[in-house]
């Protein structure tokens, strides 16, 4: 996040920006009621376990706690057995595992149910009052279930956003391969239409070549004609009285 401020990107990426800092601030304060709880005592826990008869806080708090701990709630409605639970130490502690709990595996269902059920009609004064330790496990049991919460929103919104972009992604290559189709279709087509504009032109060029060609020899054909008839009709003609015929078209004193 500091990188993203540094960088001056906060308007490009304002929203995750946002949804981090909610997600640093909500970490930051399990990890203190963590450091709480791990401050807390072994003998403030005995001191919850002491009860022979607990205040009805107390043992629907404890029950809470376990539950999100995914321990059977029949079993905890039996103080004797919730007294058992609170002697182990270890592992098994109530300590490490509340400390070591990861909100992705607690279930949002028994979450809800801890909390409508055992901990929506109690307040911290009163818990506090009863007992210092018991209050420590209601305020991480508490904020433990609105961390579910917000971690399954933020799962369900990064699915969303995936779902979302994935249709992008289809509807993005949908329309480039139609536009792929479209240049092929177009450039198959291309050719052919050439073709057949020009093929038109070629052959009117082609026939007014002939025709002209035709037109030419037709003249010239005829110019012949005409010169020979005109020669037939100058070596047939008579010749008139005191004109000597030219059997030459040179003079007597020429050819001498």
């Amino acid at each position: 996040m500091a990188h993203i401020r540094k960088n001056g990107w906060e308007k490009d990426w304002g929203i995750e920006l946002k949804e981090g800092e909610k997600l640093a601030n909500r970490l930051k304060r399990l990890e203190k009621l963590k450091a709480e709880i791990m401050e807390l005592k072994q003998s403030v826990i005995s001191e919850i376990r002491s009860y022979q008869n607990p205040p009805p806080a107390v043992h629907k708090v404890m029950i809470a706690t376990y539950l999100l701990l995914d321990y059977p709630e029949k079993e905890l409605l039996n103080w004797r057995n919730m007294q058992a639970l609170l002697g182990k130490t270890g592992k098994e502690g109530l300590k490490r595992q509340v400390t070591s709990l990861d909100p992705l595996r607690v279930d949002m269902a028994k979450a809800d149910f801890a909390f409508d059920k055992y901990l929506k009609e109690t307040d911290l004064e009163t818990i506090r009052d009863t007992s210092a330790g018991a209050a420590t496990f209601y305020v991480w049991a508490t904020n433990m279930i609105e961390e579910v919460h917000a971690v399954a929103e933020q799962k369900d919104k990064l699915l969303e956003e995936e779902k979302k972009r994935k249709q992008e992604e289809a509807e993005e290559a949908k329309k480039m391969e139609e536009r792929k189709k479209a240049r092929a279709a177009a450039k198959k087509a291309a050719p052919l239409s050439k073709r057949t504009s020009q093929m038109p032109g070629k052959k009117a060029s082609s026939d007014q070549g002939r025709k002209t060609s035709k037109d030419a020899e037709t003249r010239g054909r005829s110019n012949s004609r005409g010169r020979e008839a005109s020669r037939d009709n100058v070596s047939k003609s008579p010749a008139r009285p005191g004109v000597a015929r030219r059997t030459s078209s040179k003079s007597p004193a020429a050819r001498s």
